[in-house]
């Protein structure tokens, strides 16, 4: 987020590292976040996963960061087989 924000504006502010970067801050987001209630709810991370996934294909060549997509690929799945 920016420093300076309004009540009901979130400013963001583009990563500007390196690719490596940008594929080791999503795995360590997919560590720290979830949402496995048996109440449905996880269905409510699938626009994250989604926007990771996107992103993660964009970043990465054939092999590098295959890892990293595939389990976004298989956390998605699970969701949609869940509907």
């Amino acid at each position: 987020m920016a420093d300076r924000w309004e009540i009901d504006k979130i400013l963001m502010t583009p990563f500007s590292g390196k690719k490596e970067e940008r594929l080791e801050y999503f795995r360590r987001v997919l560590l720290a976040i979830g949402c496995h209630s048996s109440d449905g709810s996880e269905k409510n991370m699938e626009i994250i996963y989604e926007a990771m996934l996107e992103e993660t294909i964009k970043l990465t060549q054939p092999d590098h960061g295959r890892t990293l997509a595939n389990t976004l690929k298989r956390i998605l799945s699970r969701m949609n087989s869940k509907k």
